[in-house]
This record gives structure tokens, C-alpha cells and sequence, in this order.
């Protein structure tokens, strides 16, 4: 008995041009762009301490692993999930936006030595609009350290 060939015909219809929409997560870790260090938390719980190190420098230690930033003009800080702990050190007149994100995070800011420079001011938010700012949200415990002398917290 003769076999039978069916064939089929595929047909392919055009689609209208479509966009495909990304976003890229940055990587965890310290990083600077134009001036603006930047340092990115992951979903567990990070420690980090950012600080001015000798030569004006900034040294950022990002659990447990330190790098060392020339020409910083700003910090900011997304932390992102976890219960995270940060340290900002003196930073010598440059503003710093915080944003714990999600957990229960900590903040310490070692305000000794800023004196001379007017004071720190520490400000609910994330819009940076001058020098010596600390912007921070989502930050649910903040310790400020002060150096020796009179000091005052209003």
C-alpha cells in the first residue's frame, strides 16, 4: 500500500516592532561617577563605613573588603534589604544621601573635626542642596559621635 505524504505548510506572520524594556541593577559595592561616590548594598545585611582617609582620599570599607576613592565630591549610599550598618567618618565638607532601604538599618556619623567647618546638618530626605548635608531615609537608628569640646545637637 502507497504511503501518503502530508505536508503542511508553516506560515510566519509578521509582528509589529516591539521594545523590550531592561534595566541594569547595579553591581553591590563602592563605585564612582562623576564625582559622586556611590555605594550600592545587597539584599542581606552590609557594613559599611565610609571615611576621609589621609591625603583627602576616601576610604570605603564594604564588608570587610576596603578601596580607596580619589576626587569625591558627593556620597550616596542605596543599601537596599537587610539590616545594614553604616559609618559615615568625617568627611570634610562633602554631602553625603542616604537610603537604608528596606530593614532595620543603623547609621553613625562621626561628626569630630567638623568644626571648622561649620557643622554637619543632618536632614529627612534625599534631595542633596549643599555642602555638609546628611541626607538619610530609611535609616531606622542614627548615633552621632562628636569630639572633644563643646558640642551640640539641636
Amino acid at each position: 500500500m502507497p504511503r501518503l505524504s502530508h505536508r503542511r505548510r508553516r506560515v510566519f506572520e509578521a509582528l509589529e516592532s516591539r521594545v523590550l524594556m531592561s534595566a541594569v541593577a547595579a553591581d553591590p559595592g563602592p563605585s564612582v561617577d562623576n564625582g559622586t561616590l556611590l555605594v550600592t548594598g545587597t539584599a542581606n545585611a552590609d557594613t559599611v563605613a565610609i571615611e576621609l582617609a589621609p591625603g583627602g582620599d576616601f576610604r570605603v570599607t564594604f564588608n570587610g573588603s576596603a578601596q580607596t576613592f580619589p576626587g569625591v565630591q558627593a556620597v550616596r549610599a542605596d543599601l537596599l534589604g537587610g539590616d545594614d550598618a553604616l559609618t559615615l567618618g568625617f568627611l570634610n565638607g562633602i554631602s553625603a544621601n542616604v537610603d537604608g532601604g528596606d530593614g532595620a538599618d543603623s547609621m553613625t556619623l562621626v561628626a569630630s573635626g567638623v568644626g571648622a567647618f561649620g557643622g554637619v546638618r543632618l536632614l529627612p530626605g534625599e534631595v542633596l542642596d549643599d555642602h555638609r548635608d546628611v541626607r538619610h531615609s530609611g535609616v531606622e537608628s542614627l548615633t552621632v559621635v562628636t569630639g572633644d569640646g563643646d558640642d551640640a545637637i539641636t
